[in-house]
């Protein structure tokens, strides 16, 4: 995968406001890196996971933290589509971005959106990272009781 770098801006001051946090879930080590080092040029604080499994630990540790979580759609362990349903059946309120270089043939039988804000197609540039990022987090977070490891309704955060 390749991004079209953009000149960043420069990082937030040092009062500036909480950062919004992001989970990046990416099997690619050298694509969560770049994202990662991306989002926080950016002014976030970013979580990262090499793979689903390491997501869903890191989504226990840190749900109550979490503003977005960035998952790429195709990895070894499981798709990031199923990725996100276990995670948002704990903690219902997360927001989701989805990341493919894939096409629709590969998307819509694994019930990821082809096309529209929930979805960044690789490659992209930072610009258009940080359009759908933003869009993303300015979408209203769900408001349910989340489900617990233990399968309880509760807050389990």
């Amino acid at each position: 995968m390749s991004l079209v770098a953009t000149e960043l801006p420069p990082a937030p001051p040092v009062d500036a406001p909480v950062a919004q946090t992001i989970l990046i879930v990416e099997d690619q080590p050298e694509v969560l890196q770049l994202l990662a080092d991306a989002l926080e040029m950016l002014g976030y604080r970013v979580l990262t996971a090499g793979g689903p499994t390491q997501g869903l630990a890191l989504g226990d540790q840190h749900s109550n933290e979490i503003d977005l979580v960035l998952t790429d759609v195709v990895m070894p362990e499981m798709n990031g589509h199923e990725f996100v349903h276990r995670l948002t059946v704990r903690y219902p309120s997360l927001r989701v971005l989805y990341v493919s270089g894939h096409g629709a043939d590969t998307l819509r039988p694994l019930g990821v959106p082809v096309n529209g804000p929930a979805i960044l197609k690789k490659p992209f540039t930072i610009d258009s990272l940080l359009e759908r990022v933003t869009s993303a987090l300015e979408v209203p977070a769900p408001r349910m009781d989340p489900i617990g490891p233990d399968g309880r309704v509760g807050d389990a955060r």
